[in-house]
C-alpha cells in the first residue's frame, strides 16, 4: 500500500458513515410503512369505536413491530461496530507496518550515506596523493631543468613578468 491508501481508508470510513445514515433512514421508513399498513382504530373498516381489547391488541401489534425494528437496528449497529473495529485494526496494523518500512528505509539510507562518505574520503585521499606526486614531479623536473641549463652554460633568467 502506498501513501494514497490513507485516502482509500478515509473513503471507506465515509462510506460506512453514510451507510449508517441510510440504514437509520430505512429503519424509519420500515416503521412508518408498518404503521401505515396497521389496521385502523376502528373495527373491521367500520366507523365504530374499538373496544379496549382491540386497542390493546393494536398496541401489542405496534409494540411488537417497534421491538422487531429495535432488534434489527441493534444487529445492524453491532455489525457496523464490528466492521468499524475491523477497519480500525487494519489501519492500526498498516500504520505499524508503514512505521517499520520507514525505519528500514531510514536505516538503508543511513548506510548508503555512510558508504558514499567513505568513498568520498578515499577519493579525496587518492586526489591528495596524486597531487603530491605531481608536485614532487614538477619540483624534480624544475630542478633537473635547472641542472641541465647550468651544465649547458645558459645563465638563469628571471621569471617573466605577467
Amino acid at each position: 500500500m502506498g501513501i494514497g491508501d490513507a485516502n482509500d481508508h478515509e473513503n471507506v470510513l465515509a462510506e460506512s458513515m453514510s451507510f449508517a445514515a441510510r440504514k437509520q433512514a430505512q429503519g424509519m421508513k420500515r416503521y412508518t410503512e408498518r404503521a401505515a399498513n396497521a389496521p385502523p382504530f376502528s373495527r373491521h373498516g367500520k366507523e365504530e369505536p374499538m373496544t379496549t381489547e382491540e386497542r390493546l391488541d393494536r398496541i401489542e401489534h405496534v409494540t411488537a413491530a417497534i421491538a422487531e425494528d429495535r432488534r434489527a437496528d441493534r444487529e445492524e449497529n453491532r455489525q457496523l461496530w464490528r466492521d468499524t473495529q475491523r477497519q480500525i485494526n487494519e489501519l492500526s496494523a498498516r500504520v505499524v507496518q508503514m512505521g517499520d518500512e520507514l525505519r528500514e528505509a531510514d536505516r538503508r539510507l543511513g548506510n548508503r550515506i555512510e558508504q558514499i562518505a567513505e568513498e568520498m574520503r578515499a577519493s579525496d585521499q587518492r586526489a591528495r596523493t596524486a597531487e603530491q606526486e605531481l608536485r614532487d614531479r614538477i619540483t624534480s623536473l624544475v630542478s633537473a631543468i635547472g641542472q641541465l641549463t647550468a651544465r649547458m652554460g645558459v645563465p638563469p633568467q628571471p621569471p617573466a613578468q605577467g
